[in-house]
């Protein structure tokens, strides 16, 4: 026989399910919690009980017995840093919140994990959502605004996964899933799973919910009793249902044996439909749960899981504060935790903290769980006072329910979840407690740490916090693994040494943070020689492992030779490098600890450049040399040198170039080193230099000698030192070995780079080096202008040449530097500017190698992310229906009051007018006091907009204009004598008052809506009050098919109304017209309905105009349609027969030869006020400065070239002609996503903008 939907014997056949494979923790965790911005709020409300559970911030204004006005909301939900995610703007606009919000949560939960984005590129990283009610993704159909097509990519639900698993490039399992209230803990149960199987290296969780419709709260209540004093009592006497919440929180899961940080272990997870009451109508959906079949569940679990349910130390329970649910549940809890126990089993539920965040309750749950094993202290209750008298667990004492914080072992914790659609949760955790100990990572060197941000004051404010408490290793360390690689969109970088003073307070010994242009710079290394050596230049250094660990590597192979490279590095005896040969390995030394640091920090070179004895660290840095063949090479030189009898020699530096000393030079002198164009080094018998250097010093030329142990280097003079410095190396370098291409010579000139004797280091390579000049001038040339230069040397020698040498935009950074107070410091600093650059330097390569994981207690990071949120997105919420019924106001207008003095410029034929974009601002006015907001602030939309005249404002008496909005039905009509607007429609909403989110950022900006491309101008009237700044007159081509050859022109004015709708081509245009009211200039027979104008298609046949003997000139902006030519294979334009007369306008064969220019085939032509009043005869040509007789309309246009490119552009000899020749700077291409009617209006408007800024400035 089938079992039933409800049979629980179903549970008994469940075969066990081993846990199996790898061990899966928790190593980050972020989430955005009622009043909280990070999870850091969160353990600040939950252990100082606060409740973030308020009528404050609603967001909606609704009246219902079943709506609770206290909801649980979170902050900036209209906030998104769209740019990071690279989510496109159109597409921000359709994202669901939640959406938009997960993705920020992610990046935090991950760098909470001291993981960077940018290691999971490409990596087997699932991605798992739960989310299960969604108001938002209904908008994307039902709002009229959404016509982008992004409706289903942005708030489809799967999306919450699928763009994060895009942004990450993850190449894991990505999905959202849907088990109402266990959603979160479902989606860990998925991600435990692949882990588990291998098919993942780490997975993404992720809960969201949101509450923006009030609805949502009446249907919810109607399941599960929603309580309206917004304590959620869990397990309280006196429970009386929860309260509504929201909630996106994020998990970040990894396999133990990569975490770095370990917040707990997942121990096992399971969800499974359970069963669901029976009632009379069906199922009885709620958290109310029949004991014995979940006690099942639990019980078939732990076997599963290997673990007793005694071992349990805390239950996290679902807690609804049903009371009825909630004593089912500490049923279930007694029946399989309080057997043969001890100590009471201690209970708890955050949804008495937080309220119910359905999908999100999951991993809401297990933060509070997660924040337990941080502090050692598990959080208590809220509104927890009076024990329920019908548990025995309660009574027996089996059970605590926390009513306070209380500390505990840290051991195992079970998580418990309930949905109401039938689905049961439970997650097994088992604490990781690892002791903090400061102290067990003492470094000898201060803490360099860098950091990236969104942007430079993130950085700041990061640097700030790490200032602000005690060093922890630790933290660095996760700070060091993040931002050793680059992370795209980050434009914010900089760098703090952190150091402890005695007082055992955190110091910042040098601070950097700035804008970050995020380009890639070449990096070339220069190595620099003779005269960088100076007394105890290691000392400092010796305080770093590296540089020590490789300065023992030549002690071993000097000590043989009786050399001691810890004392000559170390001693503070000036006259210890007299002896040259201590100066040649005491240099090499360094150079080789300095290179072995940056092979540590992984910087590596894209060239190298040596100066003299520098090319032995050259081919060091190359790999052509080891440490122990340098150090032997560089004490072969200074051997030579000590034994070899020279003559008494010298050399000195010269303030010019070689190619001009060398022309001053006596012939026993020779140009040693070509330092730069404005410096270099010579050469010779020490009498001749002595006397050269005063010549050249009289001649005011700076020459100075330089300490050389009376050895003229790089000279004919040391010649004979050569074959015995080639045995020596010969019995150092054995193997030479291939130079790359990194390495750039400076002892062989360029045109012989490609011989053998240039093409490896070997030991007549670097017996040249020694015997001929140092051409490295010639090859500094080669840095390019862009460069970082780091000079590696025990003392900065060539900066300033570099400097002098090098472009301006060139970075020269010195590792080190002749006597400064710490060059630890000085080295770090250098590191950090390499950092500020855009390199990455791997910094926990200098400090005690940390033990990962972290210890418990080491500071969370997830709320240390800051993110750009200079820019509002929308935000979909509830808009009541209600409105206020009727509104009447009245007011008094005169041009003599200061208010209105600027409406005496509004003169037509003599007569001060009150114009009708006044009128409109008075509805707007009264709207704004209706419903009590300032007009600044509301934006308004007038739809179905009737006007008549404009009434005169007269000298000698005042205009009384009232205004009504009408009972029911959204009707405004402002009145006065021969003078109204109204507005005659179908009673639905004819105009609505909105907070200005987006498209008027700008309160005092023009808020009005235009459709169908219509142009903005300003009048030429003197205008004071804002929103009353534009009323125009122009002409504007009809819709039509940008294929059809048809140009329909219409003249009329605009207020604050859409001037036309949007309408198919079989529909006759219909315009707003302004009449005069009898007794105005008006005929008496002058209609009462729009003039409307039947516009033929081509191929039919002609129909007379409507109204064809109407004055038009005292029609101002009326409609005038005039018919094109039925058969036209000419071009032809628009023109009048009589400058003057309206009535005398045609269509005409243009004979104009387009000889120049680029022709374009006219789909819109735009008809500016100009051209009005040159038709109608009223323009002033002295007032425009133009020839009005010009016989040609229109400005600017829109249309198709031959080469079919869509443009835009203005000419100056008419638009209105179906072909126009146009200059190709006055040609721009239309966007994509604008139609050719709106691409008409645009070049004016631009071009007036651009002529004013350019005559501001």
């Amino acid at each position: 026989m089938a079992p039933t939907p409800q049979d629980n014997k179903i549970l008994e056949d469940v075969p066990k399910q081993p846990v199996i494979g790898e061990r899966v923790v928790i190593s980050g965790m972020s989430g955005l919690y009622p009043d909280c911005k990070s999870v850091k709020d969160l353990a600040d409300i939950l252990y100082n009980k606060k409740d973030p559970i308020t009528s404050e911030r609603q967001r909606w204004s609704y009246s219902h017995p079943e709506v609770s006005q206290c909801t649980g909301k979170l902050l900036d939900l209209d906030r998104f840093d769209a740019q990071f995610f690279k989510v496109h703007f159109r597409l921000g606009n359709s994202m669901d919140s939640m959406g938009r919000k997960v993705l920020e949560q992610t990046y935090q939960a991950i760098y909470d994990a001291g993981v960077s984005p940018q290691d999971l590129n490409g990596k087997k990283v699932g991605v798992y959502i739960g989310t299960c009610f969604s108001e938002t993704e209904k908008a994307c159909f039902y709002v009229a605004s959404s016509r982008t097509g992004f409706g289903i990519a942005g708030c489809s639900k799967t999306m919450f996964a699928n763009r994060i698993s895009y942004w990450l490039n993850a190449k894991g399992p990505s999905m959202a899933i849907d088990e109402a209230c266990c959603s979160s803990t479902a989606a860990i149960e998925q991600a435990y799973l692949a882990i588990t199987r291998g098919e993942c290296e780490a997975a993404i969780v992720g809960g969201t919910n949101l509450c923006l419709h009030p609805h949502s709260l009446i249907h919810h209540g109607r399941l599960v009793t929603i309580c309206m004093d917004a304590k959620t009592k869990s397990f309280d006497q006196n429970a009386d249902g929860c309260a509504k919440s929201e909630a996106i929180n994020v998990l970040f899961l990894q396999k133990a044996e990569n975490a770095l940080r370990v917040y707990a272990e997942i121990v096992f997870v399971k969800t499974e439909f359970t069963a669901l009451p029976n009632a009379v109508t069906g199922p009885k959906f709620g958290f109310c749960r029949d004991p014995e079949v979940i006690a099942n569940f639990l019980k078939k679990f732990y076997e599963n899981a290997g673990v007793s349910p005694e071992a349990v130390e805390y239950v996290e329970a679902f807690g609804s504060a049903v009371s009825e649910a909630d004593r089912s549940e500490l049923e279930t809890i007694d029946k399989v935790f309080c057997n043969n126990r001890n100590d009471p089993l201690l209970v708890g539920s955050v949804m008495s903290n937080i309220g119910y965040s359905e999908a999100a309750t999951g991993i809401s749950s297990i933060t509070k769980v997660l924040l337990g094993y941080e502090t050692g202290v598990l959080a208590g209750n809220l509104h927890y006072t009076t024990p329920r008298a019908d548990i025995s667990g309660i009574r027996n004492g089996r059970i605590r329910v926390l009513s306070a914080n209380m500390p505990f072992s840290r051991n195992y914790t079970a998580v418990n979840g309930i949905s109401v659609t039938g689905v049961n949760s439970h997650v097994l955790l088992k604490g990781h407690y690892k002791p903090k100990d400061l102290s067990r990572y003492q470094a000898s060197i201060p803490y360099l740490v860098t950091i990236s941000g969104r942007q430079d004051s993130a950085v700041k404010n990061l640097l700030g916090d790490l200032k602000s408490r005690q060093i922890d290793p630790e933290e660095i360390a996760l700070l060091h693994n993040i931002h050793q690689t680059n992370i795209s969109g980050h434009m914010g970088r900089g760098f703090a040494i952190l150091d402890t003073n005695d007082e055992q307070k955190t110091i910042c010994l040098k601070e950097r943070a700035e804008y970050f242009d995020d380009r890639k710079r070449p990096l070339w290394f220069v190595y620099s020689g003779m005269g960088s050596q100076w007394p105890t230049m290691g000392s400092q250094l010796m305080r770093i492992p590296t540089f020590v660990a490789s300065i023992e590597r030549c002690r071993k192979v000097l000590e043989p030779k009786g050399v001691d490279i810890v004392h000559i590095l170390t001693s503070p005896d000036k006259a210890i490098f007299d002896n040259i040969l201590h100066s040649f390995v005491g240099i090499a030394a360094v150079q080789i600890g300095l290179t072995d640091i940056l092979r540590a920090l992984e910087i590596k070179p894209d060239k190298i450049i040596g100066h003299s004895v520098g090319e032995l660290g050259c081919a060091y840095a190359d790999g052509c040399l080891t440490a122990e063949e340098m150090i032997l090479s560089a004490y072969s030189r200074g051997l030579v040198s000590v034994q070899t009898p020279f003559i008494r020699g010298s050399m000195a530096a010269v303030g010019i170039g070689h190619q001009t000393v060398s022309a001053m030079c006596p012939t026993s002198i020779e140009v040693a080193c070509h330092n730069s164009s404005e410096s270099s080094t010579i050469s010779g018998p020490a009498e001749d230099m002595k006397k050269f250097v005063a010549e050249l010093a009289a001649k005011g030329i700076f020459a100075k000698e330089v300490p050389c142990s009376n050895i003229a280097y790089h000279s004919r003079y040391i010649a004979e030192a050569g074959p015995t410095l080639l045995e020596y190396l010969k019995g150092v370098i054995k193997t030479p070995r291939l130079r790359s291409d990194r390495w750039v010579s400076t002892s062989v000139p360029r045109h012989k780079w490609n011989e053998p004797v240039a093409k490896y280091s070997s030991a007549e390579y670097h017996t040249n080096n020694l015997l001929g000049p140092v051409l490295f001038e010639e090859t500094t040339n080669l840095i390019p202008s862009n460069a970082v230069v780091i000079e590696v040397a025990p003392h900065g020698l060539l900066q300033a040449i570099l400097k002098r040498s090098l472009h301006s935009d060139c970075r020269n950074i010195a590792l080190t530097r002749k006597a400064h107070p710490d060059n630890v410091a000085f080295l770090l600093e250098a590191v950090g500017n390499l950092y500020m650059e855009g390199y990455n330097p791997r910094l926990q390569e200098l400090y005690p190698k940390v033990d990962f994981p972290v210890a418990t207690g080491t500071p969370m990071l997830s709320h240390l992310v800051e993110w750009v949120h200079t820019e509002k997105w929308p935000l979909p919420l509830y808009m009541s229906a209600h409105r206020k019924t009727a509104a009447s106001c009245k007011f008094i207008i005169t041009i003599h009051d200061d208010e209105n003095k600027y409406l005496s410029g509004n003169q037509i034929r003599g007569k001060t007018l009150f114009p009708f974009a006044a009128a409109l601002v008075a509805v707007w006015d009264t709207l704004a006091m209706t419903i009590q907001a300032q007009r600044k602030q509301i934006s308004v939309k007038f739809h179905e907009i009737k006007l008549y005249s404009e009434p005169t404002l007269h000298d000698q008496r005042q205009l009384r204009l009232t205004v009504a909005l009408h009972r029911g039905t959204g009707r405004f009509e402002p009145r006065a004598q021969f003078f109204e607007v109204s507005a005659e429609a179908p009673p639905t909403v004819q105009f609505k008052a909105e907070v200005p989110k987006t498209g008027h950022p700008d309160p005092d900006a023009d808020a009005s809506d235009h459709e169908v491309g219509t142009q903005r101008r300003r009048s030429s009237r003197p205008v004071k009050e804002q929103g009353l700044g534009f009323v125009e007159r122009h002409l504007e081509p009809q819709p039509s098919d940008p294929g059809d050859d048809v140009c329909h022109a219409c003249a009329r004015q605009t207020g604050r109304l859409p001037v036309v709708p949007p309408r198919s081509h079989d529909q006759r245009v219909v315009g707003v017209t302004y009449y005069a009211q009898p007794g105005e200039g008006t005929p008496n027979d002058a209609p009462q309905d729009p003039v409307v104008a039947d516009v033929p298609q081509q191929g039919a046949q002609d129909r007379p105009l409507r109204n064809t003997a109407l004055d038009i000139s005292a029609l101002l902006g009326s409609n005038c349609h005039t018919p094109l030519p039925q058969k036209f294979n000419y071009n032809f334009k628009l023109e009048t027969s009589k400058i003057g007369n309206i009535h005398s306008l045609q269509w005409m064969q243009d004979s104009q030869h387009f000889s120049s220019g680029i022709e374009v085939k006219v789909h819109y032509a735009s008809i500016s006020r100009l051209d009005v009043e040159k038709a109608i005869g009223m323009m002033n040509k002295a007032a425009i400065g133009t020839d009005s007789d010009e016989n040609h309309f229109g400005f600017e246009f829109s249309g198709v070239t031959k080469s079919g490119e869509r443009v835009m552009g203005i000419v100056v000899d008419g638009s209105c002609k179906r072909t126009v020749s146009a200059r190709p700077d006055l040609l721009w291409p239309i966007p994509d996503h604008w139609e050719f009617e709106e691409a008409a209006t645009v070049p004016m408007a631009y071009m007036t903008a651009f002529y004013c800024l350019n005559s501001c400035v």
